[in-house]
């Protein structure tokens, strides 16, 4: 499930991703929301002009990446077009929704949040909570991460079925990591039925077929990420080697021109010696006869 190859560990909260990103300032654009009834809009909502605005209206304490709640939401593309997650990885994909700060305020009403139209692209999604045994969904903008709460109305069905997958990879981390009590070596068909067991209930994952094609898929899907982070990683190594390449290249040119010059420098230095030397050599002989001439 998670855009990341390694196995998150089960202590982990937060995503972390650069501070310097914030900075950034992202490309306006502009986006059409056909449906109006997917945007719940209350009277105590404020509406910011763009995500970083959201952010800073929305601050705590905080000495890292800003985090941030997201409520009352929906992913969709640069149409407006509500979007399932996993489409991240074909497409752009964009937030509409409430930011609320981080910690919660225990009075409801007293809590403020700003309604941001179209803000990102979404840039990762990330699964926390392997150590409660929940998932809390995770998605990052340059600008900050966001725990996804509450959807909006409309969109409760793409969500709830990514948040079932999410728990999905959380019940399979939990039978097979030695730190939460697991067997990493149990057999597949011990794997199902105990997922089957777990996952009770669930009207997305009705037995273990579904779970096994679930799990099947999955790892196929990992494996396919992975050969691709390979390759990107590949790729940038040779564009590293092309750019040292390019640079040695460019010193040896420049070392090059640098001994032709000093050799033309020796030349034209050589040729006053050697112009230097005729003209002493005449003046001498010129020198020799004028004084033979005196003598006789």
């Amino acid at each position: 499930m998670s855009e990341s190859s390694e196995q998150p560990a089960p202590t982990r909260k937060v995503p972390k991703r650069s501070a310097s990103a914030a900075s950034k300032n992202l490309k306006a654009k502009s986006f059409s929301i056909p449906d109006k009834s997917c945007l719940v809009e209350t009277k105590k909502d404020q509406v910011a002009e763009g995500e970083l605005l959201a952010v800073r209206m929305t601050a705590g304490q905080e000495d890292d990446r800003p985090n941030r709640r997201l409520t009352d939401f929906i992913l969709h593309d640069e149409n407006g077009v509500a979007q399932a997650l996993e489409m991240l990885e074909i497409k752009d994909l964009f937030i509409t929704g409430l930011i609320l700060p981080l910690k919660g305020n225990a009075d409801k009403k007293k809590e403020q949040g700003f309604r941001c139209h179209g803000f990102g692209r979404i840039e990762s999604w990330d699964i926390s909570g392997y150590e409660d045994g929940s998932p809390v969904i995770w998605i990052s903008t340059e600008i900050a991460d966001y725990d996804c709460q509450k959807p909006a109305g409309t969109y409760k069905k793409y969500y709830d079925l990514f948040f079932e997958k999410a728990r999905a990879c959380l019940e399979v981390y939990k039978k097979l990591a030695k730190s939460s009590g697991g067997d990493p070596d149990i057999s597949l068909d011990e794997l199902l039925a105990g997922m089957a067991r777990s996952m009770s209930g669930s009207k997305y994952f009705s037995g273990t077929a579904s779970l096994k094609e679930f799990i099947i898929s999955q790892g196929s899907t990992s494996v396919i990420r992975t050969r691709k982070e390979e390759l990107k990683k590949v790729e940038y190594r040779i564009c590293e080697l092309g750019r040292m390449l390019d640079k040695s290249l460019m010193d040896k040119k420049e070392i090059k021109l640098d001994f032709e010059a000093q050799v033309r420098d020796l030349r034209d230095a050589l040729k006053k010696c050697k112009e230097n030397l005729s003209r002493g050599i005449l003046q001498k002989e010129e020198a020799e006869r004028n004084c033979h001439h005196l003598r006789h």
